[in-house]
């Protein structure tokens, strides 16, 4: 990267109709053009029970990839490596905005409904694992360099590695290992299928999020 310089993920709520337009575009290549180094897109759900917000992106549709190709290819010809958030809100989620349970590990309440949340099955977690997968591999083939899979503020992720908030007693919870090992089976789910089509296949852990770069 050409400095230090990271413009960091955030909902800025310009999807239309679940995709990035040109508004959304812009955005972001002002700020390669201002001189940051990375840019990481808006959070991208990766299943319909971690959407959020009503101007998220489309969640396991492929209809984002050219919008999204048609602003990661003026952005890196600005100079700047551009990645793209995944996420699932776990538990937390607004059921009057995702129209769709809260998935989580131990059935939890949420913090931003009444609704409480629904302890995931073992199928359900392997869902999870497949669709993070996919959005991942969406986001390659929509020119993105790498994914940061979002880990921070009691999201999904956090809530497996949580003892409080993960009460399981199977392979899923208890032990360190057993916590995060939903984290680690989908790094190692993304990192196989992209490392195929790349030669950046390394990992780092920052404090807020796992990042993988294609």
């Amino acid at each position: 990267m050409r400095n230090r310089i990271v413009f960091g993920a955030h909902t800025a709520n310009m999807a239309k109709d679940g995709l990035p337009d040109a508004q959304f575009g812009a955005y972001l290549l002002e700020r390669a053009k201002g001189g940051a180094a990375m840019i990481v897109a808006e959070p991208m759900p990766v299943h319909r029970t971690g959407v959020l917000t009503r101007g998220n992106f489309r969640h396991s549709s492929d209809d984002v990839i050219p919008h999204f190709r048609a602003i990661t290819e003026p952005v890196r010809d600005a100079g700047a490596v551009i990645l793209q958030q995944l996420y699932h809100i776990g538990a937390h989620g607004d059921s009057d905005l995702s129209f769709a349970p809260h998935w989580s590990p131990s059935g939890h309440p949420s913090y931003h409904d009444s609704d409480g949340s629904h302890a995931v099955t073992e199928a359900e977690i392997e869902e999870l694992i497949a669709t993070h997968i996919a959005a991942a591999i969406r986001c390659q083939k929509a020119g993105f360099q790498g994914v940061e899979v979002w880990a921070a503020y009691h999201s999904l992720l956090d809530q497996f590695w949580t003892p409080w908030s993960n009460t399981r007693t199977d392979q899923w919870g208890g032990s360190v290992e057993n916590r995060t090992r939903l984290s680690r089976r989908i790094i190692q789910g993304i990192r196989k299928p992209v490392a195929m089509t790349s030669s950046l296949a390394s990992l780092y852990l920052p404090l807020t999020a796992m990042t993988s770069p294609f």
